[in-house]
């Protein structure tokens, strides 16, 4: 099985790549919709965010003020790491049933959609990073528009992020999204079918008729929990399709 990882900083348009790529029914493993679940009511790490945070940031109804939550962590970069570490724990112990599954079940080709893959160390898993880069100024007028902050605001948290330079010399491929999806859209299948060919190349010739485009790239596995993130922020379940809001990127 080859693994793509997926990654890309605020507004750089990862989701909307993400979003393509699960349309072709490739399995999509989304570390936002799972960071979103850690800090959801009931989850099993929010009395450890809390104990980080204060309990100024827990709401009478047991969940998690968010926009507070968000302000504290945004302006202190060791708070902000110590906060990553608490639900990158939970979302890796996804991440690594995700894979085990489609393993399992002979699945050809996922992606782990992973907003910071090379801070949070994921590469490890992955066969392939795949790096979606945006101009800075694009980037923060997207998210201003998005959601409704300031200037100010959003470049601050992109400047909190890990510069792009920097990245990029991890990345296998980069996805221009500077321009229109159709020209997004041909990258990744380009790069889509560089992969499909090594697998057909790799001894897999028997499953020659499932892969044999970008269309047919991914096998779905039924059972298992396949998750995934549309461009209108909203993450959903194959197998339950229930949906949650997530800040998408």
């Amino acid at each position: 099985m080859k693994v793509i990882g997926l990654s890309g900083g605020i507004g750089s348009g990862k989701s909307t790549v993400s979003y393509y790529l699960s349309t072709l029914d490739i399995p999509v493993f989304s570390a936002d919709a799972a960071f979103r679940a850690a800090v959801e009511k009931g989850s099993p790490c929010l009395p450890d965010i809390i104990a980080l945070l204060g309990t100024d940031c827990l709401l009478e109804d047991g969940g998690l003020n968010r926009a507070l939550a968000s302000e504290k962590v945004f302006r202190d970069r060791n708070l902000l790491q110590k906060f990553e570490m608490i639900i990158q724990k939970q979302a890796r112990a996804e991440e690594q049933h995700f894979l085990a599954q489609h393993r399992a079940c002979g699945t050809k080709l996922v992606v782990l959609d992973v907003p910071l893959l090379i801070e949070c160390d994921w590469r490890e898993d992955v066969d392939s990073i795949w790096l979606v880069k945006t101009p800075k100024e694009l980037r923060i007028r997207r998210t201003m528009q998005r959601d409704h902050v300031s200037e100010e605001e959003m470049t601050f948290r992109i400047n909190s992020q890990r510069p792009s330079e920097e990245v990029e010399q991890y990345a296998d491929v980069i996805i221009d999204n500077s321009g229109s999806f159709e020209h997004t859209k041909v990258q990744i299948q380009e790069n889509l079918k560089k992969i499909i060919n090594i697998l057909i190349e790799g001894g897999k010739r028997n499953d020659k008729k499932e892969i044999q485009s970008p269309e047919t790239a991914g096998k779905s596995c039924d059972g298992c929990l396949i998750v995934y993130e549309c461009g209108a922020g909203c993450v959903g379940s194959v197998v339950s399709g229930s949906e949650i809001a997530v800040v998408s990127d």
